[in-house]
Protein backbone atom coordinates (compact mmCIF):
# COMPACT_ATOMS: atom_id res chain seq x y z
CA UNK A 1 0.00 0.00 0.00
CA UNK A 2 1.25 3.47 -0.77
CA UNK A 3 2.66 5.61 1.90
CA UNK A 4 0.55 8.71 2.06
CA UNK A 5 2.85 10.57 4.07
CA UNK A 6 5.31 10.55 1.55
CA UNK A 7 7.19 14.03 1.32
CA UNK A 8 6.21 14.93 4.24
CA UNK A 9 7.27 14.86 7.57
CA UNK A 10 5.96 13.24 10.42
CA UNK A 11 5.82 14.39 13.91
CA UNK A 12 4.38 13.36 17.79
CA UNK A 13 3.72 16.00 19.90
CA UNK A 14 5.20 15.56 23.33
CA UNK A 15 4.79 18.88 24.95
CA UNK A 16 1.60 20.85 26.29
CA UNK A 17 3.39 24.37 25.10
CA UNK A 18 0.30 24.27 22.27
CA UNK A 19 -2.64 23.18 24.44
CA UNK A 20 -5.86 22.99 23.87
CA UNK A 21 -4.87 22.83 20.18
CA UNK A 22 -2.19 20.37 20.31
CA UNK A 23 -1.50 17.79 23.14
CA UNK A 24 1.26 14.84 24.03
CA UNK A 25 0.69 12.04 21.40
CA UNK A 26 -1.24 14.32 18.72
CA UNK A 27 0.18 13.26 15.19
CA UNK A 28 1.32 15.64 13.01
CA UNK A 29 2.37 15.84 9.38
CA UNK A 30 4.81 18.46 8.17
CA UNK A 31 5.60 20.08 4.61
CA UNK A 32 8.33 21.98 3.78
CA UNK A 33 8.08 25.90 3.40
CA UNK A 34 9.93 28.62 2.03
CA UNK A 35 10.46 31.05 4.30
CA UNK A 36 8.82 34.04 2.36
CA UNK A 37 5.72 31.25 2.43
CA UNK A 38 5.31 31.35 6.21
CA UNK A 39 1.73 33.72 7.14
CA UNK A 40 0.19 34.56 9.91
CA UNK A 41 -2.04 32.03 11.95
CA UNK A 42 0.19 29.32 10.38
CA UNK A 43 1.86 26.24 12.94
CA UNK A 44 5.34 26.15 12.10
CA UNK A 45 8.08 23.59 13.17
CA UNK A 46 10.69 25.55 14.33
CA UNK A 47 14.45 24.97 15.76
CA UNK A 48 14.37 25.09 19.21
CA UNK A 49 17.73 26.39 20.22
CA UNK A 50 16.20 29.87 19.24
CA UNK A 51 14.44 29.20 22.19
CA UNK A 52 17.28 28.49 24.13
CA UNK A 53 14.92 27.09 27.70
CA UNK A 54 12.88 25.23 25.53
CA UNK A 55 13.46 21.05 25.76
CA UNK A 56 13.89 18.32 22.42
CA UNK A 57 15.40 19.86 19.11
CA UNK A 58 12.40 21.26 17.65
CA UNK A 59 9.30 22.72 18.35
CA UNK A 60 5.69 23.81 17.20
CA UNK A 61 5.17 27.18 17.59
CA UNK A 62 1.93 29.94 15.99
CA UNK A 63 2.84 32.87 13.67
CA UNK A 64 1.58 35.82 15.54
CA UNK A 65 3.72 38.29 12.95
CA UNK A 66 6.13 38.47 10.15
CA UNK A 67 7.97 41.31 9.40
CA UNK A 68 6.42 44.89 9.20
CA UNK A 69 3.53 43.43 11.58
CA UNK A 70 3.10 45.88 14.24
CA UNK A 71 2.16 43.34 17.78
CA UNK A 72 0.84 44.81 20.67
CA UNK A 73 -0.45 43.04 23.84
CA UNK A 74 -2.54 43.71 26.21
CA UNK A 75 -3.76 46.96 26.81
CA UNK A 76 -7.31 45.70 25.49
CA UNK A 77 -8.90 42.61 24.49
CA UNK A 78 -5.81 40.35 23.92
CA UNK A 79 -3.51 40.85 20.77
CA UNK A 80 -3.55 43.91 18.28
CA UNK A 81 -1.83 43.42 15.33
CA UNK A 82 -1.76 46.16 12.75
CA UNK A 83 -4.36 47.87 14.75
CA UNK A 84 -6.79 44.96 14.73
CA UNK A 85 -7.72 42.93 17.59
CA UNK A 86 -7.25 39.14 17.22
CA UNK A 87 -9.83 36.19 18.00
CA UNK A 88 -8.08 33.66 19.81
CA UNK A 89 -10.34 31.03 20.64
CA UNK A 90 -7.64 28.52 20.99
CA UNK A 91 -5.78 30.11 23.72
CA UNK A 92 -5.09 28.89 27.27
CA UNK A 93 -4.33 31.55 29.70
CA UNK A 94 -3.15 35.26 29.71
CA UNK A 95 -0.46 36.53 27.20
CA UNK A 96 1.99 38.42 28.71
CA UNK A 97 2.86 42.44 27.45
CA UNK A 98 4.51 43.15 24.69
CA UNK A 99 4.32 45.86 22.08
CA UNK A 100 6.88 45.92 19.02
CA UNK A 101 7.06 45.86 14.67
CA UNK A 102 8.69 42.48 13.54
CA UNK A 103 11.58 43.18 11.61
CA UNK A 104 12.17 41.82 8.19
CA UNK A 105 12.53 37.84 7.15
CA UNK A 106 11.73 37.52 11.60
CA UNK A 107 8.72 36.06 12.98
CA UNK A 108 6.45 36.41 16.10
CA UNK A 109 6.13 32.96 17.71
CA UNK A 110 3.82 31.85 20.26
CA UNK A 111 2.71 28.74 22.04
CA UNK A 112 -1.29 28.63 22.15
CA UNK A 113 -0.69 27.43 26.20
CA UNK A 114 0.68 31.08 26.28
CA UNK A 115 1.96 30.34 30.74
CA UNK A 116 3.48 27.21 29.75
CA UNK A 117 5.32 28.04 26.29
CA UNK A 118 8.93 29.15 25.86
CA UNK A 119 8.09 31.49 23.16
CA UNK A 120 8.30 35.05 21.79
CA UNK A 121 6.86 36.96 24.51
CA UNK A 122 10.31 35.82 26.70
CA UNK A 123 12.85 37.62 25.00
CA UNK A 124 15.33 36.79 27.61
CA UNK A 125 15.09 33.68 26.44
CA UNK A 126 15.54 33.39 23.56
CA UNK A 127 19.22 33.52 21.50
CA UNK A 128 17.67 37.18 19.99
CA UNK A 129 17.11 38.67 22.92
CA UNK A 130 15.75 42.29 21.50
CA UNK A 131 12.37 42.09 20.82
CA UNK A 132 11.61 38.21 21.02
CA UNK A 133 11.44 37.43 17.58
CA UNK A 134 13.20 34.31 15.64
CA UNK A 135 14.66 34.40 11.90
CA UNK A 136 12.75 33.20 9.77
CA UNK A 137 15.37 30.87 8.09
CA UNK A 138 14.71 28.40 11.83
CA UNK A 139 11.53 27.85 10.37
CA UNK A 140 11.68 23.61 9.53
CA UNK A 141 8.16 23.54 7.78
CA UNK A 142 4.59 23.97 8.50
CA UNK A 143 2.03 21.40 10.17
CA UNK A 144 -0.30 20.83 7.34
CA UNK A 145 -2.41 18.46 9.11
CA UNK A 146 -3.02 17.36 12.64
CA UNK A 147 -4.63 13.80 13.62
CA UNK A 148 -6.98 16.00 16.04
CA UNK A 149 -8.14 18.42 12.91
CA UNK A 150 -7.13 20.88 14.49
CA UNK A 151 -5.31 22.48 11.40
CA UNK A 152 -7.58 23.40 8.21
CA UNK A 153 -7.10 24.47 4.76
CA UNK A 154 -7.24 22.69 1.45
CA UNK A 155 -3.82 20.71 2.21
CA UNK A 156 -4.87 19.50 4.94
CA UNK A 157 -8.81 18.17 3.33
CA UNK A 158 -6.73 16.87 0.62
CA UNK A 159 -4.60 14.38 3.22
CA UNK A 160 -7.81 13.58 5.25
CA UNK A 161 -9.71 12.72 2.25
CA UNK A 162 -6.53 10.45 0.92
CA UNK A 163 -6.78 8.46 4.53
CA UNK A 164 -10.38 8.48 4.27
CA UNK A 165 -10.17 6.35 0.71
CA UNK A 166 -7.37 4.26 1.94
CA UNK A 167 -8.86 3.40 5.17
CA UNK A 168 -12.04 2.34 3.19
CA UNK A 169 -9.90 0.44 0.49
CA UNK A 170 -8.13 -1.46 3.64
CA UNK A 171 -11.06 -2.56 5.01
CA UNK A 172 -13.17 -3.38 1.60
CA UNK A 173 -9.33 -5.84 1.60
CA UNK A 174 -10.07 -7.36 4.61
CA UNK A 175 -13.58 -8.23 4.22
CA UNK A 176 -12.28 -10.04 0.72
CA UNK A 177 -9.84 -12.24 2.62
CA UNK A 178 -12.16 -12.93 5.56
CA UNK A 179 -14.94 -13.89 2.73
CA UNK A 180 -12.72 -15.95 0.52
CA UNK A 181 -12.30 -19.19 2.49
CA UNK A 182 -16.18 -18.93 3.81
CA UNK A 183 -16.61 -19.16 -0.04
CA UNK A 184 -14.47 -21.70 -1.15
CA UNK A 185 -15.51 -24.04 1.90
CA UNK A 186 -19.12 -23.57 0.83
CA UNK A 187 -18.52 -24.12 -2.75
CA UNK A 188 -16.39 -27.31 -1.59
CA UNK A 189 -19.62 -28.41 -0.04
CA UNK A 190 -22.25 -28.08 -3.12
CA UNK A 191 -19.31 -29.83 -5.11
CA UNK A 192 -19.21 -32.75 -2.24
CA UNK A 193 -23.16 -32.72 -2.15
CA UNK A 194 -24.72 -36.15 -3.76
CA UNK A 195 -26.45 -35.90 -6.90
CA UNK A 196 -30.48 -38.04 -6.75
CA UNK A 197 -30.53 -40.44 -9.13
CA UNK A 198 -33.78 -39.60 -11.50
CA UNK A 199 -35.76 -41.96 -11.60
CA UNK A 200 -36.90 -44.42 -14.85
CA UNK A 201 -40.23 -44.44 -16.14
CA UNK A 202 -41.43 -48.54 -16.12
CA UNK A 203 -41.82 -50.11 -19.54
CA UNK A 204 -45.09 -52.29 -20.06
CA UNK A 205 -45.40 -54.79 -22.52
CA UNK A 206 -47.86 -54.20 -25.62
CA UNK A 207 -49.81 -56.31 -27.77
CA UNK A 208 -48.25 -58.68 -30.28
CA UNK A 209 -44.94 -58.30 -28.28
CA UNK A 210 -44.85 -54.39 -28.73
CA UNK A 211 -43.61 -52.40 -26.00
CA UNK A 212 -44.76 -49.11 -24.98
CA UNK A 213 -44.92 -46.45 -21.84
CA UNK A 214 -46.25 -47.69 -18.94
CA UNK A 215 -50.06 -46.06 -18.71
CA UNK A 216 -50.11 -44.35 -21.93
CA UNK A 217 -52.95 -45.99 -24.85
CA UNK A 218 -53.90 -45.36 -27.99
CA UNK A 219 -56.97 -43.80 -29.46
CA UNK A 220 -58.73 -47.06 -29.40
CA UNK A 221 -57.54 -47.55 -25.83
CA UNK A 222 -54.51 -50.07 -27.13
CA UNK A 223 -51.77 -50.32 -24.89
CA UNK A 224 -48.46 -50.38 -26.04
CA UNK A 225 -49.07 -47.97 -28.82
CA UNK A 226 -50.14 -44.90 -28.80
CA UNK A 227 -52.79 -43.82 -31.48
CA UNK A 228 -53.14 -46.60 -32.94
CA UNK A 229 -55.96 -49.30 -32.80
CA UNK A 230 -55.93 -52.86 -33.89
CA UNK A 231 -56.35 -53.11 -37.67
CA UNK A 232 -54.92 -49.86 -38.46
CA UNK A 233 -52.07 -49.30 -41.35
CA UNK A 234 -49.09 -49.57 -39.79
CA UNK A 235 -49.45 -51.96 -37.10
CA UNK A 236 -47.20 -55.05 -37.68
CA UNK A 237 -50.85 -57.97 -36.74
CA UNK A 238 -52.60 -55.98 -40.73
CA UNK A 239 -50.24 -55.46 -42.91
CA UNK A 240 -50.19 -58.20 -45.88
CA UNK A 241 -47.19 -60.05 -46.15
CA UNK A 242 -45.19 -60.78 -49.42
CA UNK A 243 -44.07 -63.91 -50.65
Amino acid sequence: MADLTTGYRRVTVVGGAMAPTLGPGDRLLVADVAPAEVHDGDLVLVDVPEFVGDSGSLAIKRVLGVGGDRLSCCGGPGIRRNGSALAEPYVRGATRTFDLTVAQHHLFLLGDNRPDSVDSQYPQLLRDRSNGTVPDTAVRGRVVWASTGAVAGPEAQRVSDLMLRSAIGVVLTLVGVIALPTTLVLSSRRRRRPVAPIPEEPILPGPAGAMGPAGRAGAAGTPGIPGMAPGDPGRGDSLPVGP
